[in-house]
């Protein structure tokens, strides 16, 4: 009886070890994923700023020739 318990606990082990592996791989994973987004991000409010910029100076443009 003892010897299943023991093999049923290393066994359990055994997979425990297996998926803390695999949930360091996936924390790294995640952690590029995140810096990509925020790289993404900044690109996207970069953009966002230019284009407003953008209509504000044309607003100024045609208020400008009207007065």
């Amino acid at each position: 009886m003892t010897e299943g318990v023991e093999v049923r606990v290393a066994v359990l082990e055994e997979q425990v070890a297996g998926l803390r592996g695999w949930q360091k791989a996936q924390n790294g994973s995640l952690q590029r994923l995140e810096s990509r987004m925020d790289r993404l991000n900044w690109w996207i409010v970069g953009i966002a700023g230019g284009v407003a910029t953008a209509c504000v100076m044309l607003l100024i443009q045609t208020l400008a020739r009207r007065g």
